[in-house]
């Protein structure tokens, strides 16, 4: 209605004052309502895209879904014309999980490789495909790493971590199975919990754990004992098997013992890992390492 009254009752020098006043998005949403003020207002909207708002405008389409926005847009602007470290489009879609996006972006030269700070994340050498991985975008991820995108680039400066890790820790399966058919390494370490074998134990999560056992996940790999221990450190032994884990083995010092695994179902997570190879061996190492802290400290006497 507002598009028929403004292209049949008004000059087309109101037209272009009307488009004047409007913001950006509203003057492109207007001169998508019909021919007559497509041709009337497009020069008006050429003026205003600059390479700067045009760079502006693409993310902020990317970010939002308005894909025949990007589309329009990419015939001019260069979806990597962003300063280093900073979100790009790439970043903004994968995000948000617009795979149509992600897609038309990557056809159009956009580097999976690209790194920033998002504000949605404390943390920073962050990837598109990371992002994709943290909001379980699974469709996004396979465009991605279809398309070239790394699977074994870390990010983060304190909490280092691996789109591998936070899909196991988020127990997405399919995630991690599309990560581990396009390389992923399975004995990447996250800083505070080691491998992703590890989060999948502390999770408790079986399934998780025979996919990367299968996969080729170390069944004796160590595991910190004490993670995300922020400032100084509870004694030794700081780290030990996964086995050694499970048993809820007590710290030398009692109140350093990390969190045990639960009683019920830790029979089956033993019997997993020793499917696959565990040994007790592994455990025993570090029992003998610390036996007279284990004991009490005094020569083997005590608690």
């Amino acid at each position: 209605m507002v598009a028929a009254f403004l292209s049949k009752e008004l000059p087309p020098e109101l037209i272009i004052e009307i488009g004047h006043r409007l913001s950006l998005s509203s003057l492109n949403n207007l001169i998508c309502t019909c021919h007559h003020l497509h041709s009337t207002l497009q020069p008006s909207l050429d003026a205003t895209l600059t390479p700067e708002v045009a760079a502006e405008v693409l993310l902020s389409a990317a970010k939002e879904g308005k894909l025949e926005i990007v589309q329009k847009l990419l015939i001019a602007t260069d979806p990597n014309g962003y300063k280093s470290d900073r979100y790009t489009p790439l970043h903004a879609a994968a995000e948000a999980g617009h795979t149509a996006i992600v897609e038309r972006l990557l056809a159009a030269g956009a580097d999976t490789t690209r790194t920033c700070c998002p504000e949605s994340q404390n943390e920073d050498e962050i990837q598109p495909l990371h992002l994709a991985v943290i909001y379980n975008h699974l469709e996004t991820a396979r465009s991605l790493v279809q398309h070239g995108a790394p699977v074994d680039t870390r990010y983060g400066t304190e909490s280092t971590s691996y789109a591998l890790s936070d899909a196991v820790l988020d127990g997405n399966t399919d995630m991690v199975k599309l990560l581990l058919q396009h390389g992923a390494n399975v004995e990447v370490k996250y800083a505070y919990y080691g491998t992703p074998l590890g989060h999948a134990v502390r999770n408790r999560d079986v399934r998780m754990m025979t996919l990367l056992l299968e996969a080729g996940a170390d069944p004796n790999a160590s595991t910190p004992l004490n993670p995300g221990w922020m400032c100084g450190g509870p004694p030794a032994p700081y780290s030990a098997s996964l086995l050694y884990f499970v048993l809820a083995l007590k710290h030398p010092k009692g109140k350093y013992s990390p969190k045990p695994i639960p009683e019920e179902g830790r029979e089956e997570l033993m019997r997993v890992l020793m499917k696959y190879g565990a040994t007790k061996e592994s455990a025993m190492v570090t029992v003998k390492q610390h036996l007279k802290r284990i004991g009490g400290g005094r020569g083997g006497q005590g608690g």
